[in-house]
């Protein structure tokens, strides 16, 4: 009997730090990828310098910040934020709503002509302006 209390102890001790070490490398690798994501979106939008220098400045003060602040409190800030990524995204999406159906019936028009693998030209839109990811 007491062999075992001391190898759960043992066990718990070892577990929690194995725990804290992936739960590190899982929140450190996801900052990163959110980060280049954030830093390829600006400069796909806006290439400057200066813009880059201010998301690496929100960046760090956001972490360090993050840090200070009760779980609760950054659980809220976190649904705020995702709510209104949300809210941006379904915007955008109506937005491209028209151009995305153009887009999908030509890609079905292309599969019913027998295309296996149908091309993507910017000249089925109806209004290709502004469309720089495709040529003709």
């Amino acid at each position: 009997m007491i062999l075992t209390p001391n190898t759960n102890f043992r066990m718990i001790s070892w577990a929690a730090a194995t725990i804290s070490l992936f739960l590190f490398f899982f929140a450190f690798t996801s900052l990163m990828g959110e980060y280049a994501m954030s830093e390829g979106n600006i400069r796909f939008v806006k290439d400057d310098h200066k813009v880059i220098l201010v998301l690496r400045i929100l960046t760090i003060l956001t972490v360090f910040g993050a840090s200070l602040i009760d779980m609760s409190m950054m659980d809220l800030i976190s649904d705020t934020f995702n709510v209104a990524m949300a809210i941006t995204n379904v915007f955008v999406l109506v937005l491209l709503s028209r151009t995305v159906l153009e887009v999908y019936h030509d890609y079905l028009d292309q599969k019913r002509r027998g295309k296996e693998e149908p091309v993507f030209h910017k000249s089925a839109l109806s209004d290709s302006e502004g469309v720089t990811e495709w040529d003709d």
